[in-house]
């Protein structure tokens, strides 16, 4: 009989596998996805229980279509709904109205695999409504408006920023771009600081699946000034466009587009951004208060390099920070949660030692 030696480090990675495998049951208890809306009233949201278990909480569907039920699929796309899991009772003719409905998938570690829901019409291979399962967490967003007398050489008279208005989501979203035309929203947020119909906008893609949540927030009545807002962010839709209106002016404002929130497999802990004056290219006022003066055709959105900004800083910051009160410990990714992608973080560095190897990248 031939004997196997195990080195000390993999026996001690052994160890730490079973432990945490022991410890915690599923990686991915509390996950959720967000259904969005595309027909037949469906909206609601679907949460990981365990392995084999879904809640659908605050469930809608007006019960038309034939042969209706939910279907897991690997990614939320068509193909993938096509050769999906069925799962839960027929929907079709029951009319759900925030209703609670809690499904058992049967099988050994049947979610394994499947990132995605749908209301699938199975007659016809449609999706009435459908989301990715992913990790929810919270953010606080700091404005620091930054913009005086003192740091800029041209200063209006009562300086201030409208509220804050803009949305979590994913790529499929473009809320603003430099380089790109201003949609109807986002040019009047910029001449006017009001947040309609950019919060239409918002909830349009929030419905088609596209955005996760809207954030509305307070403005800044007086520069400098700080205002905060915290909103909820989705590891499917892990990015943030958020913007202000420079006030007074003709068409500017300051904000951020896409800026990644959920990087690499994990949340960024705090993300500072730089807020410098942009143009929306709908205006073609000069100065703080200039008359109106619609630019036809519009331009693109473009960075302010000119008068009356020429050689200024930025106007402040946003600050993006990860809302964890009380992180437990073993959380090394920063989620808030301790799971096995925790364990994957502590893999890479495993029996690394600082002290006597301190020129190592992973200790610089």
């Amino acid at each position: 009989m031939k004997t196997r030696l195990f080195s000390y480090p993999s026996l001690a990675a052994l160890a730490l596998t079973l432990l945490v495998s022991s410890v915690y049951a599923y990686s991915r208890t509390g996950h959720q996805a967000q259904f969005s809306t595309l027909s037949h009233n469906v909206s609601g949201t679907a949460t990981i229980l365990d392995e084999d278990t879904i809640q659908i909480n605050n469930f809608n569907y007006d019960g038309g279509g034939p042969a209706v039920y939910f279907y897991l699929g690997e990614t939320n796309t068509q193909e993938d709904f096509v050769a999906g899991l069925q799962i839960g009772p027929l929907l079709t003719g029951t009319v759900y109205t925030n209703d609670t409905l809690v499904i058992d998938v049967p099988g050994s570690n049947p979610l394994d695999g499947y990132n995605a829901i749908s209301v699938w019409c199975e007659d016809v291979d449609v999706n009435f409504g459908s989301g990715t399962f992913g990790s929810v967490v919270e953010y606080e967003v700091t404005f620091d408006a930054t913009w005086s007398a003192q740091t800029h050489t041209n200063f209006p008279p009562n300086p201030h920023f409208s509220g804050l208005i803009g949305a979590t989501h994913d790529d499929g979203y473009v809320m603003w771009q430099s380089g790109q035309l201003a949609t109807a929203g986002i040019e009047n947020m910029a001449e006017t600081g009001s947040k309609s119909p950019l919060n239409t906008e918002i909830n349009t893609e929030i419905l088609a699946g596209t955005a996760y949540s809207q954030i509305s927030g307070g403005g800044i009545s007086l520069s400098p000034g700080v205002v905060s807002k915290t909103f909820s962010a989705h590891s499917a839709h892990g990015t943030v466009s958020l913007v202000s209106m420079i006030a007074p002016s003709p068409d500017w404002f300051v904000g951020v587009a896409g800026l990644e929130l959920y990087k690499d497999g994990k949340w960024r802990g705090e993300v500072v951004v730089e807020l410098p004056p942009y143009d929306a290219g709908t205006d073609s006022g000069v100065d703080f208060t200039s008359p109106n003066a619609d630019t036809n055709p519009a331009e693109s959105i473009s960075l302010i390099t000119g008068f009356p900004f020429t050689g200024d800083p930025p106007l402040g910051t946003f600050t993006f920070r990860l809302i964890c009160e009380n992180p437990p410990i073993g959380d090394i990714n920063g989620d808030c949660r301790v799971d096995l992608l925790d364990l994957v973080e502590i893999s890479y560095n495993w029996l690394l030692d600082c002290n006597q190897n301190p020129s190592a990248v992973e200790c610089q």
